[in-house]
């Protein structure tokens, strides 16, 4: 006869299988698709980044 301590140990596998499970169907699952697919608006151009400032420059003094 199983004691408390295997039923514990019962409980908690059978947590993880559950708990794996659920993470393989969620990772599975894709992404959501657009409600509309309509044309998309023109993005901005991107600027230039700005050029980081050097510990010897004179504007870091």
């Amino acid at each position: 006869m199983p004691g408390p301590t295997s039923a514990r140990y019962a409980r908690g596998f059978a947590a993880a299988v559950l708990a794996t499970a659920t993470l393989i169907l969620a990772a599975n699952a894709g992404p959501a698709r657009a409600a509309e697919e309509g044309p998309r608006a023109p993005r901005p151009p991107a600027s230039a980044p700005a050029a980081p400032l050097s510990l010897f420059s004179p504007a870091s003094y």
